[in-house]
């Protein structure tokens, strides 16, 4: 990917190895935090370059026809957590999947394969994947340890705890050791 981003002159250089060490497979995202490129013009250039569609998975009509919960098991989940995908709905007899980086052959081929059925890759951004999977998607433990990088900007939903009113003091608490 970020030859790519090199060739469409969205990237003077490619970064040292160490900075993109931790997530290989979402070069966008992390090249943007980096201040090395605008993530909304790269995501914008490379689908026009790979001749996919670029969708904002925040607008209603993509909203409306989410079926998000149907392509969804134990299975699937810390695959579409790692790889930053996320299955929308069908179209056309193909499965939409929102991808944040649309060259990762790797979760393309999984989910080909899993619902045997040909994938239209979108390109969206990260973030917007993130809050979808959030909402939809569950980690496993394991993925859910792992998650490590959250953005100021994200908004972060802790599911299913309930709130309870009471007055507890530091004192009285005590922590289990883990």
């Amino acid at each position: 990917m970020t030859k790519l981003l090199q060739e469409l002159e969205l990237l003077s250089e490619a970064p040292s190895t160490g900075e993109l060490a931790d997530r290989p497979e979402r070069p966008i995202r992390m090249l943007a935090q980096l201040g090395l490129i605008d993530e909304r013009a790269a995501i914008d250039r490379v689908a026009a370059h790979l001749g996919i569609r670029c969708l904002d998975l925040d607008l209603p009509e993509v909203l409306e026809r989410l079926d998000i919960e149907h392509y969804c098991s134990a299975d699937d989940n810390d695959m579409y957590w790692q790889h930053k995908v996320i299955p929308l709905y069908e179209e056309d007899g193909k499965l939409v999947c929102a991808f944040a980086n649309p060259l990762d052959l790797e979760a393309l081929k999984h989910i080909e394969f899993r619902f045997g059925k040909d994938v239209e890759e979108v390109i969206s951004e990260e973030a917007k994947i993130r809050r979808l999977l959030t909402k939809h998607v569950p980690p496993s433990r394991q993925q859910f340890d792992q998650i490590t990088d959250v953005d100021t900007q994200d908004s972060i939903e802790f599911l299913g705890i309930a709130e309870r009113d009471c007055d507890v003091s530091s004192d009285d608490v005590e922590t289990a050791p883990i």
